[in-house]
């Protein structure tokens, strides 16, 4: 970044450079996914066995990761609270 003067410009502009860089639109699983891009190699390949099985529980840590920061928004919401470690917390009547 610094060889292209973006740190520069972040430096000298944070805020008009935060709108480049920053979504004001909250992450889904969705849109973090759809930014990833799996290059496999050939089709039959050992390698790419191994592979699929890594990319399977990539997905799974972040499916658990997601679901763990909206149990901890949800639950952090007024009147709302969390009861265990576990993913529950009470719902207010």
């Amino acid at each position: 970044m610094a060889a292209l003067g973006v740190l520069k410009a972040i430096r000298l502009h944070p805020e008009s450079m935060k709108e480049i860089f920053v979504s004001s639109a909250p992450a889904t699983l969705t849109s973090i996914i759809g930014l990833m891009t799996v290059n496999y190699s050939a089709e039959g390949s050992n390698k790419r066995l191994h592979e699929e099985e890594a990319y399977a529980q990539f997905m799974d840590i972040l499916e658990e990761i997601y679901s763990t920061y909206n149990f901890a928004k949800q639950c952090s919401r007024p009147g709302f609270k969390k009861i265990t470690s576990l993913p529950l917390c009470i719902v207010p009547r």
